[in-house]
């Protein structure tokens, strides 16, 4: 079809139907392509996002899978709240796996 072919979707004819991509393109309101989202799974705080971009009429380029790791939706206020615990975490292996690099560079170098 024309509309696909014009957002850039490609369909492939098959013995019971069609085959391609999956995933969501969001367009602002004078009908440019603002993003596309790939995949069957979406994550809310991505297409809050690309929809507000939307609105604005203004693409940003997607947002990164390590911003997102140091966010978790919370169900009960639908929203993304930063995960201190997580982030810290994360925080805590960086630097033991540092001191461990240290101290093994440490005793290679004979000091």
């Amino acid at each position: 079809s024309r509309l696909l072919q014009s957002l850039g979707y490609g369909l492939k004819r098959e013995d019971k139907g069609f085959s391609h991509p999956s995933g969501l393109v969001v367009l602002s309101p004078e009908r440019k392509i603002i993003r596309y989202i790939y995949g069957s799974g979406y994550m809310p705080a991505e297409v809050e996002m690309a929809f507000s971009e939307a609105r604005a009429g203004t693409p940003a380029p997607t947002i990164p899978k390590a911003l997102l790791f140091c966010f978790t939706y919370d169900q009960a206020g639908k929203r993304y709240v930063f995960d201190f615990l997580k982030v810290s975490g994360l925080g805590v292996l960086a630097c033991a796996a540092g001191f461990f690099i240290y101290l093994t560079k440490k005793k290679r170098d004979g000091h």
